[in-house]
């Protein structure tokens, strides 16, 4: 199934998603960066253990904070109940994910996706990446740059 981009990027220790689909922030991170960037007040209760979240809210904004395993990390959750890794959502207050609209949202994209190759713009398209795929010429100047 074709899965959403979702936008990242790290700021130092504090890394940085818009996700388009859930239409929240999702900020990862230590206290540190998360109190540093005045996401949370350092008063606020850090305790909670792996997998429980706090929630509250603002004039605008639904904040949901919870701890989780570091990236890269392996082994059982026990071992990272005191880790000092964040999750904090931040989503407008009024918002409401309809998860049931989210899943058929998408369907309907993952469909569109699939319907654009049936056309002539799609079958175009494809003839001439296969054509360039093929193409040594083209190959050899790719393999010049170095992200590729």
């Amino acid at each position: 199934m074709h899965k959403p981009a979702i936008l990242t990027a790290v700021a130092g220790e504090l890394h940085i998603e818009m996700d388009p689909i859930f239409k929240r922030v999702v900020y990862r991170g230590t206290r540190e960066a998360l109190v540093a960037e005045g996401l949370v007040s350092d008063g606020r209760d850090w305790a909670c253990m792996l997998g429980q979240s706090q929630t509250w809210c603002d004039e605008r904004f639904r904040f949901n904070l919870v701890r989780e395993r570091p990236p890269g990390a392996k082994g059982p959750q026990r071992a990272f109940r005191d880790v000092d890794w964040w999750r904090l959502s931040v989503s407008r207050r009024d918002q409401r994910v309809d998860y049931a609209s989210v899943a058929i949202a998408r369907k309907q994209a993952e469909l569109k996706a699939h319907a654009f190759w049936q056309t002539s713009e799609g079958v175009e398209l494809l003839r001439r990446y296969c054509a360039a795929r093929r193409d040594p010429a083209y190959q050899a100047f790719r393999a010049q740059i170095p992200a590729l």
